[in-house]
């Protein structure tokens, strides 16, 4: 998104002059309001505009809106000359009422925001899975939007490091794109003894000693070819505060923290939520008979 509204500032130079940062709106919107670079110096507009005569007069302001929800930007200019919307109106009103102060003269699809967000997937959105029927369809939908994702929000009750080496893939291109995990979890909810013993070993500091040789580019390589367990694989994302993991202990100790949602969010803002009975392991993912019903932004 900085990189598409700095060429757009680009763009409006020499002549429209930005005034201010970015404004974000209602409804994933942006707007960015320039102003002409003579606008209110009377003299350079008779002397621009008058006494040569050339074209048309040009408008005191621009206003751009960027649509993240498809990766559209508009180009507005004002109905009357210098009645724009005031910063309030563009933060707290819809399209439809702001339209009564603008004229759109431009719309076009940026490619640019459509790279590695979720609007750049093409499967079919689907709202429900059904497991293990829709097994292999799951896994597919989950790991496109895992590789375009750079914040995943998960709480599970119960959780081991099977889920990630099922997603191995996907979890490369995140992290490359600088992604993160966080996971909420019953205090009692690790399934595999072999995970919590590895995470208990990485708070001594003589254990730890061993992986600081490794480089973030040598454990993403080491990703890709597949050469860590999933439990080593936990382990590095721990480590490397990829993962963050919370534990829940209900109050009194009676009953657990059985929560199963999880929310994908790109680098646009787009998210989905994701809630079923499904929990954040192996057998969920694969081979039990789970219920999982989608939301879209």
């Amino acid at each position: 998104l900085d990189q598409v509204i700095n060429e757009i500032k680009r763009r409006q130079l020499p002549y429209y002059n930005l005034e201010g940062d970015a404004i974000k709106g209602v409804d994933n919107q942006y707007w960015l309001v320039f102003k002409h670079r003579d606008a209110g110096n009377k003299f350079k507009e008779f002397f621009s505009l008058r006494l040569f005569g050339i074209g048309e007069k040009p408008k005191t302001h621009k206003l751009i809106r960027i649509n993240l929800n498809d990766a559209s930007v508009y180009e507005y200019i004002p109905k009357k000359p210098d009645n724009i919307p005031s910063l309030i109106l563009l933060r707290t009103n819809k399209i439809s009422r702001l339209e009564a102060f603008l004229e759109c003269v431009d719309a076009k699809t940026e490619k640019a925001l459509l790279i590695n967000s979720f609007l750049d997937i093409n499967i079919k959105k689907r709202r429900r899975f059904s497991l293990p029927k829709d097994v292999d369809n799951y896994q597919k939908f989950i790991g496109a939007y895992l590789a375009k994702t750079t914040l995943y929000r998960r709480s599970t009750a119960f959780f081991n490091s099977g889920v990630l080496k099922l997603y191995e893939e996907p979890l490369q291109q995140m992290l490359v794109m600088g992604g993160e995990i966080r996971l909420l979890m019953d205090l009692q909810g690790f399934t595999n003894q072999r995970d919590v013993e590895e995470l208990r070993k990485l708070n001594d500091p003589l254990y730890r000693s061993h992986y600081i040789q490794r480089t973030l580019e040598e454990f993403l390589q080491a990703l890709e070819t597949k050469a860590f367990t999933s439990t080593q694989l936990l382990a590095e994302l721990v480590r490397l505060e990829f993962l963050r993991i919370k534990l829940i202990k209900m109050e009194g100790g009676k009953g657990i923290f059985h929560k199963k949602t999880g929310i994908l969010t790109d680098s646009l803002g787009n998210s989905i939520l994701h809630d079923g009975s499904d929990n954040f392991t192996y057998s969920a993912h694969n081979l039990n008979s789970e219920s999982i019903t989608v939301l879209y932004w």
